[in-house]
């Protein structure tokens, strides 16, 4: 039996800084002119969703962080 890799660190053991991480997306997003609710709208999630993430009072997941980043491209 093979252990499963953790998805929050990705096997690092360390735990992602969720402030951090959303001060980051946060930026991105309005570096390309996108406000909560468009990105919300581009998510198909609630900008208070899209908020939590952004000031870290939610846990950015792997899919959040890749689903975030192809909507910036």
């Amino acid at each position: 039996m093979t252990a499963a890799t953790c998805s929050r660190c990705s096997g690092t053991g360390l735990e992602p800084d969720d402030v951090a991480i959303g001060r980051r997306m946060r930026d991105l997003r309005l570096a390309k002119g996108l406000s909560l609710r468009g990105m919300a709208t581009l998510l198909e999630l609630s900008a208070s969703y899209i908020s939590d993430l952004e000031t870290g009072r939610r846990q950015w997941g792997k899919r959040n962080v890749d689903r975030y980043e192809q909507a910036l491209k």
